[in-house]
Parts: structure tokens; C-alpha cells; sequence
């Protein structure tokens, strides 16, 4: 164990540790208002020291840490060593049934996870090179395009499909109504 010069921050980070139990880096990194390469560094001399222990946490290990009995005598606290067994630790963490019942539709404008973004940005990138590859095959290969088929005009369409009526639209004056015809002059006007 290495001897290390406590300041007041340390006593406070010491005290804030004992009163929570366990904390994360980035705990550390707000209530010190530091950069995470500093909190991870104060952390690392207190658990040289033997003022606090680096807990494992799941798929974390390391980033967790609690105080010890000797963290607890140096800030003077009359709180016991904390347990906290991990494997049965019960959290916060409750889904509301009408939360869990609600069904959102996958297709919207906006993603709502970074996993929807990335997949979206993907997709539009895979259609992007399918275009750019078909205007390369074009001009580059010289590989003609598939030709439009032409399937009829609607007077043969509706020739083949016997007892069809279709509305024929009226013609339009071009702001979309339709065009009045004139009225005929009246004579001695």
C-alpha cells in the first residue's frame, strides 16, 4: 500500500463513496468537476492506498469501487464496511404496464435509438451506391438500362377489360378547375 497525501477533495470523495456505497468513475468525475483521465486517477492512488476497493460489476470490472474499513477511519465515519452483494443487488429500475403494453410503430421520420440512426444511415448509403453503381454501368460499361415497358394508352386499357366505365377528366385551365366553356354571345350585345 502506497502512503498518499489526502486533501480535502479526497476527504470529500472519501465521504461521498461511504454515504452511497458504491460509485462509478463518472460519479466521481461530476462531483470532483474533473476530466475522466483525473478521476480515474484519484480513484486508482485511494485504492493503492487501501481507502477504497475497485468492485467488479457485471461486464465492467474495475469501474465500480466502495470504501473500506480503513477509507471509513481516515474521514472518521461511523458507517459499517458496506456489503453489497452485486449478484442479488435489487435496483431502481421498474417498466410501467402500460409502458411495456404500448406497441410503437418501427416506421417513423425520426430514429429514436442510435441503433435505428445507424441503420437508417446504412440503408440510405447501400441505396446511394446502388444508384452511383447503376449510372457507372450506364456511362462507363456502356450497359444499357432495362427498357421501360409501355403497357397502353387508357382507351386500350379499358377496351380490354369489358363493362368498364371510367370518369373521363374534364379538361383543366391549368390551376386545377376545370374549364368553363364560353358563353355564346348574345345578339345586339
Amino acid at each position: 500500500m502506497t502512503v498518499v497525501q489526502l486533501t480535502d477533495r479526497d476527504r470529500e470523495l472519501l465521504a461521498f463513496v461511504a454515504e452511497h456505497r458504491i460509485v462509478l468513475g463518472a460519479h466521481v468525475q461530476a462531483l470532483l468537476e474533473v476530466s475522466p483521465k483525473a478521476a480515474r486517477g484519484r480513484l486508482r492512488s485511494l485504492t493503492a492506498a487501501g481507502l477504497l476497493r475497485r468492485v467488479p460489476v457485471f461486464h465492467r470490472p474495475g469501474d465500480c469501487h466502495q470504501i473500506t474499513g480503513k477509507g471509513l477511519a481516515v474521514i472518521g465515519s461511523r458507517l459499517p464496511r458496506p456489503r453489497v452483494d452485486l449478484h442479488s443487488y435489487e435496483h431502481s429500475l421498474r417498466i410501467d404496464e402500460d409502458d411495456a403494453a404500448r406497441v410503437r410503430h418501427l416506421e417513423h421520420d425520426i430514429p429514436l435509438t442510435a441503433a435505428e440512426e445507424d441503420r437508417i444511415r446504412r440503408k440510405k448509403a447501400f441505396e446511394e451506391a446502388a444508384k452511383v453503381r447503376k449510372i457507372y454501368e450506364e456511362l462507363v460499361l456502356k450497359k444499357k438500362s432495362e427498357p421501360l415497358m409501355q403497357i397502353g394508352t387508357m382507351d386500350e386499357i379499358l377496351s380490354a377489360v369489358p363493362g368498364t366505365t371510367v370518369k373521363r377528366p374534364e379538361p383543366a385551365n391549368g390551376n386545377g378547375a376545370t374549364a368553363k366553356p364560353e358563353a355564346a354571345g348574345v345578339a345586339g350585345d
